[in-house]
């Protein structure tokens, strides 16, 4: 039982990370083309964006994969997967609506800089 939660929970979690990911790449780009209108730049960032997320929230994965309870029935199984999957989705939409924040700050910094100059 401990061996399928764990692989349960590799493909659940890699899964979600890797559309997550893919998702914020195709649709973040037109929010990063209004930003730094240059799309050389735009694509070079958009990949370093991608390929952070992916280290942060695989590096994560790893951490919660050596921090749950055992799993010796399916009640606790799900339990598990549940907490860990749980826990690894709402940490990813915190980090998101932060950088959506983050996004939204800077452009607002930087089109009064343009307005005034």
């Amino acid at each position: 039982m401990e061996i399928a939660g764990l692989i349960l929970y590799l493909l659940i979690t890699g899964y979600i990370t890797l559309y997550v990911g893919q998702v914020l790449f195709k649709n973040g780009r037109h929010f990063l083309i209004q930003m730094l209108v240059r799309e050389d730049l735009t694509n070079a960032v958009n990949r370093i964006l991608l390929t952070g997320y992916y280290l942060v929230n695989l590096g994560y994965v790893f951490i919660m994969l050596t921090n749950h309870p055992p799993m010796r029935t399916l009640h606790h199984l799900i339990s598990a997967l549940s907490t860990s999957v749980g826990t690894i989705m709402l940490t990813l939409g915190t980090m998101h609506f932060f950088n959506i924040a983050v996004v939204i700050l800077w452009n607002k910094l930087n089109n009064t800089k343009r307005v005034t100059i």
